[in-house]
């Protein structure tokens, strides 16, 4: 039975865990980062008048609560 393939195209230090944890169940990775993430600065509108906000990853998620956060007031 052959091995099941895997690509994975995550930057460069975001792999790991999965890399590992797919060949820890036998997978055959290889990991080829084909994206690199390089921070933007933007000043986001207040989120307060906003029901929902949509993010489209984990990186524009901690970029978007790094640059409101020094807006945030005490919870």
């Amino acid at each position: 039975m052959s091995r099941v393939g895997v690509l994975v195209t995550r930057p460069a230090g975001e792999a790991d865990p999965l890399v590992e944890g797919l060949r820890g169940r036998g997978v055959e990775v290889r990991a080829i980062p084909t994206v690199a993430l390089e921070p933007i600065s933007f000043d986001p509108p207040d989120l307060a008048g906003y029901d929902w906000v949509v993010v489209t990853s984990a990186a524009g998620a901690r970029s978007l609560l790094a640059a409101t956060a020094l807006r945030a007031g005490p919870r």
